[in-house]
């Protein structure tokens, strides 16, 4: 899974390069918590977001959260997503669709565990599609999101969610 992991990575950090070069304004910044409707699940992102065209946007996120599996045990995860999103264009309030894939893996084996071999780290991948609305403050925006996740990892097929981004423009 590790290689797996390694090789995400290296695929988005080519695409997110060649997405950099194409976007030329409105490079963004965020951080954002998502939870649950349950809260089985919740979670951080840290993301950096940019206009491919005028109403086409990409976000790429490291992402850290928290999530019963399906033996109902609650594991720690850590990942990367990448979400593309449609929008209208507009300035000051502007609602969005979008699409996203998370990959990541679990990070709770104790030293001991590791040491003996005895670890067994789960790994999960997740599509979602996200329905939000931005509003613009000039270098700062706030949008409130929700999103369903198609989960590998989860006690459920479907896990519904909602989050807060906040972030400044450059």
């Amino acid at each position: 899974m590790k290689i797996f992991s390694l090789l995400f990575l290296l695929l988005s950090s080519i695409t997110f390069n060649l997405y950099a070069e194409e976007v030329s304004k409105d490079v963004s910044i965020s951080l954002s918590a998502f939870n649950e409707v349950g809260g089985e699940h919740s979670g951080l992102e840290i993301s950096v977001l940019g206009d491919i065209t005028d109403t086409f946007s990409g976000r790429f996120s490291g992402v850290l959260y928290t999530g019963i599996n399906k033996a109902k045990v609650d594991r720690l995860f850590a990942g990367y997503s990448v979400t593309g999103y449609l929008h209208f264009g507009n300035k000051y309030i502007n609602p969005y669709f979008g699409l996203g894939l998370f990959l990541g893996e679990t990070f709770n084996c104790s030293a001991f565990e590791e040491e003996n071999e005895t670890c067994e780290e789960d790994f999960v991948i997740a599509a979602y599609p996200e329905f939000g609305i931005s509003f613009n403050l000039q270098n700062i925006f706030i949008y409130p999101y929700v999103r369903r996740y198609f989960d590998s990892n989860s006690h459920a097929s479907t896990v519904n969610a909602y989050g807060l981004h906040v972030g400044i423009k450059f």
